[in-house]
């Protein structure tokens, strides 16, 4: 039996952690913590892309939690706010 690395544990750890909220919320979570780099709004996007053409797979709603640690650009939190309005329907301001 191959022995389980810290990484192995704490991504179970979230994933079941984010499994029990998908539960008792009755539906897809997201949560973001992470500074708003060049990038974190397009690999968000894509997440949420796959999740929207996954069969099976979503529950027909998404919740979601963005922190930023600081650093990078609000511009970038901007974008994120955004898009979330657009992909639920919603207006951003």
């Amino acid at each position: 039996m191959d022995p389980i690395s810290s990484d192995d544990l704490v991504l179970h750890t979230l994933h079941n952690w984010n499994s029990s909220l998908a539960e008792k919320f009755g539906g897809d979570v997201l949560i973001l913590r992470a500074p708003m780099r060049p990038g974190v709004d397009d690999r968000v996007r894509l997440e949420i892309e796959g999740i929207k053409e996954s069969k099976g797979r979503s529950q027909g709603k998404l919740m979601v939690s963005v922190e930023t640690t600081g650093g990078g650009s609000l511009k970038r939190s901007k974008e994120l706010s955004v898009y979330f309005g657009n992909t639920i329907g919603l207006s951003s301001s």
